[in-house]
């Protein structure tokens, strides 16, 4: 049985804190991690989405543990196109659809979490 701050990785289990986003591309998903090259797995983004209920699906490929997010950005105007900004420096644009349930989140969490608007 797999404790459950790990998941399951193909042959190896990964402690979920060391996870910062998944990308989904087909019927694998990479796994960027803090300190270790990205995994690539044969499972799906979906059953990590069932999975990792703490973690926030930001676009149909991607989710990312909020724990590593730094900053959120977001352009004002019709467009409000709203990105994260992970703690290793990688941005992710949000989906349309999801962002409001994304700003959401981390408007009711409170978290340490700074909201910029670019240039």
């Amino acid at each position: 049985m797999i404790p459950t701050d790990q998941i399951r990785c193909d042959n190896e289990t990964i402690d979920i804190s060391r996870i910062v986003w998944l990308e989904g591309d087909w019927n694998y998903t990479r796994i960027y991690l803090i300190d270790q090259p990205v995994r690539l797995s044969a499972y799906t983004l979906k059953k990590y989405e069932r999975e990792l209920g703490q973690f926030i699906r930001i676009s149909k490929k991607a989710m990312v543990n909020p724990a590593h997010v730094s900053m959120l950005h977001t352009v004002p105007g019709r467009s409000g196109k709203t990105w994260l900004q992970l703690c290793n420096g990688t941005f992710i644009e949000v989906s349309r659809r999801r962002c409001s349930s994304v700003k959401g989140f981390f408007n009711v969490m409170k978290c340490n979490v700074n909201v910029a608007v670019p240039f």
